[in-house]
């Protein structure tokens, strides 16, 4: 890495650079090969030196350029360009999640929540993979189209962990959070799975359906959470809150059990 990359401090801004030098003529193969949002890059744009900030602000503008130019829906567009066109907003919406569940499961407090995310960020790594067959399966290149349903509801649930709750309520808040999210994969993907089969794409509904049901289980785990007592701590603590130190405790206690239990899992795979 060249003096200058090395006075960057956001780790996800270095890896935009070192994308586009491995397709310096491929500005969406660069963003893909970050796995990192439209919104991200952006963002990092400010811990860049002028010169660099400029050159990936360019790129920025090369792929509107591209997009625009070029419309994965044309007005004269079939089923199969909608297909593709919802594909690749589902690609992005994973990607955008493998990072999102980590960041949920840091901030929960309940050692069983922190192993759901942590299980389901292991089974979004598969799901991706499957995405991926399903693009070869079309003959299209494997891209993502920036998901802004998903970021919006990633967005919220950044917002609420940005909240001085309590660890009840918030792990209660990141149930909702995460649910958001499964529910709107769950329309996603039952969507394609219906389109796929008017397309004559067995097997790529075959696929879908397998994350599909992935995606229903995760979201029966997270509502058996919240039934299993995390709502009635957190209404507990809105009744009768305890002092600073005894709820770092059970926090602390809670976080433990909770990266034990992921790690074991995560051994046994």
């Amino acid at each position: 890495m060249s003096r200058d990359r090395e006075i960057i401090l956001d780790d996800e801004t270095s890896a935009v650079l070192d994308a586009i030098a491995a397709a310096p003529d491929d500005p969406q193969a660069a963003f893909d090969a970050a796995n990192l949002t439209r919104q991200e890059i952006e963002a990092g744009l400010q811990f860049l030196p002028p010169a660099q900030a400029a050159m990936v602000a360019e790129y920025l503008a090369a792929l509107d350029n591209t997009q625009s130019m070029s419309p994965t829906v044309s007005t004269a567009g079939t089923l199969r360009d909608g297909f593709v066109y919802a594909l690749r907003d589902l690609y992005d919406s994973e990607k955008q999640l493998t990072k999102a569940l980590g960041k949920f499961a840091k901030a929960a407090s309940s050692g069983e929540l922190i192993a759901a995310f942590a299980s389901h960020l292991e089974k979004t790594h598969g799901q991706i993979e499957r995405l991926e067959q399903v693009f070869e399966m079309l003959g299209e290149r494997v891209r993502g189209k920036h998901s802004e349903g998903i970021a919006g509801i990633i967005d919220e649930g950044k917002s609420v962990m940005e909240e001085d709750f309590d660890h009840a309520t918030m792990d209660a808040c990141l149930i909702a959070a995460g649910q958001r999210a499964e529910h709107y994969q769950i329309a996603a993907y039952g969507t394609l799975i219906a389109w796929s089969r008017a397309l004559g794409l067995p097997e790529a509904a075959e696929l879908l359906e397998e994350t599909l049901e992935e995606e229903k289980a995760a979201d029966t785990t997270l509502s058996k959470l919240a039934d299993s007592g995390i709502i009635d701590a957190a209404a507990e603590m809105w009744q009768d809150p305890p002092d600073d130190s005894e709820e770092a405790e059970v926090s602390t206690k809670a976080k433990r059990a909770g990266q034990a239990a992921a790690a074991k899992k995560s051994a046994r795979r």
